[in-house]
């Protein structure tokens, strides 16, 4: 397989708001619901909303 960029790397790249809840967010609540427990997902979604915030606060 070629090495590609994602479509959250481009939009992070371009500095577009992320798509953080709609990839991660969502289903991560969801799993919690139902009593599934994500804990490196959770990391990652934590991360991907810092770093955000982070561009958002940058531009």
């Amino acid at each position: 397989m070629k090495p590609y960029r994602t479509s959250m790397k481009i939009d992070y790249d371009e500095r577009r708001p992320l798509e953080v809840e709609a990839i991660f967010g969502n289903p991560l609540r969801k799993a919690h619901l139902l009593g599934v427990n994500l804990p490196q997902i959770s990391c990652i979604y934590q991360q991907l909303k810092f770093l955000d915030e982070i561009r958002r606060v940058e531009v």
